[in-house]
């Protein structure tokens, strides 16, 4: 739009819901000022740094203050935006950054021509760590409920019986319930885990 604001798509809004909460969205869909939309993007920022810090444990220490830096020199540099075009660019950037290190390395394929880069040993960036994904006993008791309730219920045709064993009859006996799951269903478990 001509006044410096923009569109936010419902669907983005709904995105927000999921981050903050219903009542705590800094956003609404319609038309959006820049004033609005760096304040906006600067808590996107913060959500994701404290997110990288709530989940990145097993991360070595530099990696996670690389990322930790980034989303707070992101949510600082928003201050200085003066369009939405230049606050959209700045936070797709943190992100892809962000996502690029999460996998291992930023590519650094600046060199090469776009021919060179078509090829799969461009992308692996796994020179300094490798993506190594872990579940607690807990994690996976919640992940398999979440999943026999959302997607697997042709498979788990009780779900009802399913939750009551983990959560009554097992309780905190995390291991027994998923002992007495890989038991009961033995053809859902080896295709989830």
């Amino acid at each position: 739009m001509e006044d410096g604001r923009f569109m936010v798509p419902v669907g983005f809004q709904q995105f927000l819901f999921n981050i903050f909460g219903r009542d705590k969205i800094p956003v609404k869909p319609g038309p959006l000022k820049v004033q609005t939309w760096r304040k906006a993007a600067a808590r996107i920022c913060t959500a994701v740094k404290s997110a990288v810090k709530g989940n990145t444990a097993t991360l070595d220490h530099w990696q996670r203050n690389d990322l930790l830096q980034l989303c707070e020199s992101t949510r600082d540099c928003m201050k200085r935006k003066k369009s939405n075009d230049e606050v959209n660019t700045e936070l797709i950037t943190m992100l892809l950054e962000l996502v690029f290190q999460l996998l291992g390395q930023m590519p650094r394929n600046w060199h090469r021509d776009s021919l060179q880069t078509r090829g799969m040993r461009m992308w692996d960036l796994s020179e300094f760590r490798t993506v190594s994904y872990s579940q607690t006993a807990g994690q996976k008791r919640d992940y398999l409920l979440w999943l026999c309730r959302t997607h697997l219920r042709s498979m788990v045709a009780d779900f009802e019986e399913v939750q009551e064993k983990a959560l009554v009859e097992y309780g905190v006996d995390v291991e027994g319930f998923l002992a007495w799951f890989k038991a009961e269903h033995p053809d859902v478990y080896v295709a989830v885990f």
